[in-house]
């Protein structure tokens, strides 16, 4: 054999790369220029709506400080896409993040591994917009959660989404509920291992029961994580969609979920004790 026919022949074509590879070398281009890449054929259309979600809700990927600085925020604003939801981690300057979200009439937000006085800071410029908050908590969070005034409502505010972890974060639920008890239609919490060695996360649950359009609840609990959950239940009692997973149930609940939930017209549980003991029809 030839030495000339053992080369391999390596003309591959772009379209023809792992969609992960295409990924790492679309991430490295601006959200103008994405946009325009977006437009070149179906494939990368996919491939960049699925990755970035550059479709009528865009996730700001960590980008928050790149599109300021490349001036492309005013080209955004300018196009004829609607840009409904922005994702915004610990990597992103809070000021850059709050110039997208106000620039670009943000509805959505999701924040990943942020402090509570920092998600405090931008979520009060999107006041009047915000319709959904998610938002995954840093572990470890100073006792300094920030501070929401009586005046800073968010008459849109309809679902929240919270990874909690310490008794602070549940300070912060509280206040957004307080402040916002005839708006919010969903929850959905995950409560996950504490920061500090022994710590419960017991705590006055009342504010829930306030919540006069409270309808969907979705709560995943981690098994080392202790809750009175009798107090959770006592609150929510109208609700008209459960989801539990990791719940302990009193047992008088459990056998009686139809009485107690009037409302109810979804349930489904995991991982919950005596759950075999369940017997409810939830047809109305």
């Amino acid at each position: 054999m030839s030495e000339g026919s053992k080369r391999i022949r390596m003309d591959t074509n772009f379209q023809d790369l792992p969609v992960e590879m295409m990924l790492r070398i679309f991430f490295y281009h601006s959200f103008i220029e994405l946009k325009t890449f977006s437009e070149v054929c179906k494939h990368w259309r996919d491939v960049i709506e699925d990755g970035f979600m550059l479709s009528d809700k865009l996730i700001l990927k960590c980008k928050c400080d790149q599109i300021v600085k490349d001036s492309d925020l005013q080209g955004l604003k300018d196009s004829s896409r609607k840009y409904g939801k922005l994702l915004v981690t610990c990597a992103c300057q809070t000021e850059n993040a709050v110039r997208v979200l106000t620039t670009l009439g943000i509805k959505e937000i999701r924040t990943k591994f942020m402090h509570t006085k920092d998600v405090y800071e931008l979520i009060k410029y999107a006041m009047s917009d915000l319709v959904s908050l998610d938002s995954k908590l840093v572990p470890e969070d100073p006792e300094d959660d920030g501070d929401l005034n009586a005046n800073e409502l968010f008459p849109n505010l309809k679902s929240i989404k919270l990874t909690i972890s310490q008794k602070c974060h549940l300070d912060f639920l509280k206040k957004l509920f307080v402040l916002n008890s005839k708006t919010i239609q969903e929850l959905d919490l995950s409560f996950g291992d504490h920061s500090t060695e022994n710590e419960t996360l017991d705590y006055d649950w009342s504010f829930l029961g306030e919540a006069t359009n409270l309808k969907i609840i979705k709560f995943d609990v981690n098994m080392e994580c202790t809750l009175n959950t009798e107090n959770i239940l006592e609150q929510i009692k109208s609700v008209e969609e459960l989801q539990l997973s990791g719940f302990k149930i009193p047992e008088k609940i459990l056998l009686n979920m139809n009485d107690f939930f009037p409302n109810l017209t979804k349930l489904r549980l995991s991982s919950i004790q005596n759950c075999h003991q369940l017997k409810i029809d939830l047809r109305r």
